[in-house]
């Protein structure tokens, strides 16, 4: 900000705003630490911790065993949707999200063989 006289009258006026709702915030907030069940007094009760035992922690984490008789199930990832290479339509007949209106138009009009503008002799098919 500038130091014109109107500015530095917002800064004050900013300043007496953050003085007059700092009790209230204060009040808010410790109301909602009773809420949550946590210490209001201002005692901290963070524990520090090593990295190495963060490290253990995780590496202890092991997949849970498997029962006598049962077997591990195979879990295989499928693409959610798959877009056609040169429609860019999905099995639903929609287009990507990231193709906006004016891209989906041109996208028609370049790949249609109906098209004046889409198949001629001698020209050469324009790239997205």
């Amino acid at each position: 900000m500038g130091k014109s006289m109107r500015s530095k009258r917002k800064q004050k006026l900013k300043r007496e705003r953050r003085e007059k709702f700092k009790v209230k915030e204060l009040k808010k907030l410790k109301d909602m630490l009773r809420a949550a069940g946590e210490n209001v007094d201002g005692a901290s009760e963070a524990v520090m911790v090593d990295a190495e035992e963060m490290k253990s922690k995780r590496t202890k984490k092991k997949p849970e065993e498997l029962a006598e008789g049962e077997e591990a199930m195979e879990v295989t990832k499928e693409k959610t949707s798959s877009f056609h290479p040169v429609t860019l339509k999905n099995e639903h007949g929609n287009y990507p999200v990231w193709m906006n209106r004016r891209q989906i138009k041109r996208h028609k009009k370049l790949t249609s063989k109906t098209a004046d503008e889409g198949y001629k002799k001698g020209r050469k098919r324009r790239k997205l």
